[in-house]
């Protein structure tokens, strides 16, 4: 599965809205993955989670994916659609 997979299975799992979710992919440096995931405005506070602690474990999650495949340090943002 890949980082973008992964990152669109995690994010749907949580919100309420899921057609809204689009993952985009971008390559900053080449130790650097940017994902950003566009959700409904609705959603966000659902992704973020108290103390920012659902987001922080997306996080987590994604790069742990990333070292065991190609070690390339991934950044995780959420915006509105």
């Amino acid at each position: 599965m890949k980082l973008k997979e992964l990152a669109e299975f995690l994010i749907k799992s949580i919100v309420l809205d899921t057609d809204s979710i689009v993952v985009e992919e971008r390559e900053s440096d080449n130790s650097v993955l940017l994902l950003v995931a566009k959700v409904n405005e609705d959603d966000i506070g659902r992704i973020i989670g108290k103390d920012g602690k659902v987001i922080n474990s997306i996080r987590t999650l994604l790069q742990e994916a990333s070292s065991l495949k190609n070690e390339q340090y991934v950044k995780f943002e959420v915006e509105k659609c």
